[in-house]
């Protein structure tokens, strides 16, 4: 039987794996070491995280794109803005050309 952490770790690995190949996109050189660096210094905490480092929640929730700026030096990116129709809700995400 799985655990809640189990369910939870298993759900957040492929949404890190996306982060970290957009941040060896925009440095190609990253370290193990560096990448693990900018992963948790771009996560934040909110009410729902509450005060982190914590077990539930690690370092926090992560922000994609500041993890991105940090390793790309802190430029701009190219941002695109997609609307989910479903939700009515927006969301930010990178394209891949490098132009960050």
């Amino acid at each position: 039987m799985s655990t809640y952490h189990d369910i939870i770790n298993r759900k957040c690995k492929p949404c890190v794996a996306g982060a970290v190949a957009l941040m060896l996109d925009a440095a190609p050189g990253l370290t193990p070491d560096s990448t693990r660096s900018a992963l948790k210094l771009s996560c934040r905490a909110d009410g729902v995280t509450g005060s982190v480092p914590n077990t539930m929640w690690g370092s926090g929730r992560l922000d994609v794109h500041e993890a991105v700026k940090r390793v790309a030096g802190g430029g701009g990116g190219q941002v695109l803005t997609l609307r989910n129709f479903n939700s009515g809700s927006t969301q930010r995400v990178f394209t891949l050309d490098g132009a960050y």
